[in-house]
Order: structure tokens, then sequence, then C-alpha cells
């Protein structure tokens, strides 16, 4: 049995584990996009809302057709990993105030964003770094 201690949120698995599988789920989706943001310039935004429960049916209502939506659910947690193209962080934190004020209202919700780099030369550090951010809401919010 592992110990609760070393546990991320509510996966059943330690933050590593979480980082891993969620670069697994996540790698070809950031590569593409990365891809993209360095031949064409263009900013893009890379968003992360962590729930309890499924939510993206209430994400998808917000979204433009070229924004994508990846939900990775590991033991009773949601990762509802946004990918806003053509979007400076400022018009990511927009996303995130008119979602918080409708939908989310309504659910106990974490968040995390900031902009893509034209490469990402470690998947798993950019994935983790947005965990280490989740937690630190988290801990807060206690």
């Amino acid at each position: 049995m592992k110990n609760t201690q070393t546990l991320y949120l509510k996966t059943g698995l330690s933050q590593r584990d979480t980082a891993e599988l969620l670069v697994e789920k996540l790698d070809d989706s950031i590569e593409s996009l990365t891809y993209n943001i360095k031949r064409y310039k263009v900013p893009a935004t890379l968003i992360l809302i962590y729930t309890e429960e499924n939510i993206s049916k209430y994400l998808k209502t917000y979204m433009r057709l070229t924004d994508a939506l990846r939900v990775i659910q590991i033991g009773d947690s949601y990762f509802n990993f946004i990918f806003l193209p053509f979007t400076k962080v400022q018009e990511g934190y927009s996303f995130i105030i008119k979602e918080k004020h409708h939908e989310l209202r309504k659910v106990k919700h974490l968040y995390y964003f900031d902009a893509l780099p034209p490469e990402v030369h470690s998947c798993y550090n950019l994935i983790n770094t947005y965990l280490y951010k989740i937690l630190e809401e988290k801990e807060k919010d206690l």
C-alpha cells in the first residue's frame, strides 16, 4: 500500500508517475503545437484545469474551433489541458475568468496557465511545472 503523503492529489500515484503518464498522453499534442508556434511564429497558451469531476462539456461551450481540449483522468483526478493556439497569455487568462464566472463557479477547481515556448526540450519538465503549480495552489487553498 502506498503512503498517502507521497500521492499527488487524488490520482493514486506519485507526482512523478502522474507526470510520466500525462507526458505519455500529451507528448504528440505538445510537439505538434510547438512546431507550429516555431514555424508560423504565433503565440499559444496551455491551460491546465484540475478538478475531481469531468467538466469537459462545460469547457467545450467556451472554446473556439482552433482550441483543443485533452481530458485525462487519473484515479479520481481530471486533468483538463486546453491548448489555445493564436492566444497570448493575457487572452488565456480571459478564457479562465470567463469559465470561472460561468461554469467553473459550480465546481471546485485549480488551474495554471502559461505561454508555450516555441521549443520544448523536455515535455516531462513542462508538465511537471504545471503539476507543481497546481499543487502550490492546492496548498494555498488549505
